[in-house]
């Protein structure tokens, strides 16, 4: 198993992933403007 490390490492993974979804919506309805 991972450990505490991997799971960590997940989690951010998961965070920077949503970050980038989110900042494509949001170029997307600046780009619709």
């Amino acid at each position: 198993m991972l450990g505490k490390a991997g799971k960590l490492f997940a989690t951010v993974n998961a965070g920077t992933a949503k970050n980038a979804k989110n900042q494509q919506l949001m170029q997307q309805k600046l780009l619709e403007r």
